[in-house]
């Protein structure tokens, strides 16, 4: 998921580890094609509750509706998807320019994964990915999202399972962010960019573990901020 989607909502989209009650269905038109809905209560969770367990809805917090469709050609798959909430959401309005307003926030995506072929000056098998993304300006911190990576992995004849991956991520400041901003005085950055390269290691058949260094440029889009350097480990048990 791109910062585009993650960035919606009053708490934001149903995520692990605040998760949402949802209906899903998902179907396939052909051998190559799929798709896949859900129905989603808007606002994870319960907002006036600190605790981020447990299921709660109301008919207030309005719906998520979202929607992804893909087809699988011999190498890549190709995928499009759309999310729409129900209840209208304030937007970004300039109180010098204009009064403020409400609108549904809405949002579209593509993506496109892709096995290449092996050759002989690269061992092991490389696998890539670039998602686009959209959404309304009017609404939310971003207006575009456009992230790529690379995977390479089998690269280890004697850890077959290990995998090494670089990625880029970078989100497009909407203008109504950047206007209300320059009114309050912050000098807003174009974009906030996160490079970001990983390495992924079994340590038999149970535990996994996965170190993470990224840079990340203009944090919080703000100008003024330094660049930030982070490092990650993540430790993955598996009982089954």
């Amino acid at each position: 998921m791109g910062t585009d989607y993650a960035q919606s909502g009053e708490r934001g989209p149903s995520l692990f580890p605040l998760t949402s009650l949802a209906l899903r269905w998902q179907g396939s038109v052909s051998e190559s094609m799929s798709y896949r809905i859900a129905i989603l209560d808007a606002v994870p969770g319960n907002p006036e509750n600190d605790n981020h367990g447990g299921i709660y809805w109301s008919s207030d917090e309005g719906l998520l509706l979202a929607a992804e469709a893909d087809r699988q050609f011999s190498q890549s798959r190709l995928g499009l998807g759309a999310w729409f909430y129900t209840k209208e959401t304030e937007t970004l309005a300039d109180p010098v320019q204009r009064d403020p307003s409400t609108r549904h926030n809405k949002g579209l995506y593509g993506f496109i994964d892709h096995a290449f072929a092996p050759v002989d000056w690269l061992p092991g098998q490389l696998n890539g990915f670039v998602r686009v993304g959209i959404a309304d300006s009017q609404i939310n911190q971003l207006s575009g999202y456009t992230g790529a990576g690379l995977v390479l992995s089998e690269f280890l004849a004697a850890r077959p399972d290990d995998a090494v991956g670089l990625a880029v991520a970078t989100g497009v400041t909407g203008a109504d962010f950047k206007s209300l901003n320059r009114l309050e005085g912050v000098d807003t950055a174009a974009h906030e960019t996160n490079f970001e390269l990983s390495y992924r290691a079994p340590l038999g058949d149970v535990v996994s573990i996965q170190t993470n260094l990224q840079y990340v440029v203009n944090p919080g889009a703000e100008r003024d901020s330094d660049d930030a350097l982070v490092f990650g480990l993540r430790l993955e048990l598996s009982l089954m």
